[in-house]
């Protein structure tokens, strides 16, 4: 499963030799990932607490 915006996996060996660009670009990846998980597992959440609350209304 891919993450929207971010490359796969990269080899080890090319990001020794990167520009100072390239890490910026893979930092801002990183970050990207990290806001779309924060968004995904929120909504996950919130699916399973309606779930929840459809079979267990008096909880």
């Amino acid at each position: 499963m891919g993450v929207p915006g971010c490359l796969g996996n990269v080899d080890s060996s090319y990001l020794q030799k990167t520009p100072l660009k390239n890490v910026k670009k893979k930092l801002d990846c990183k970050n990207n990932v990290k806001a779309y998980i924060n968004i995904v597992m929120e909504a996950l959440s919130d699916a399973i607490n309606k779930t929840h609350l459809r079979f267990f209304p008096f909880i």
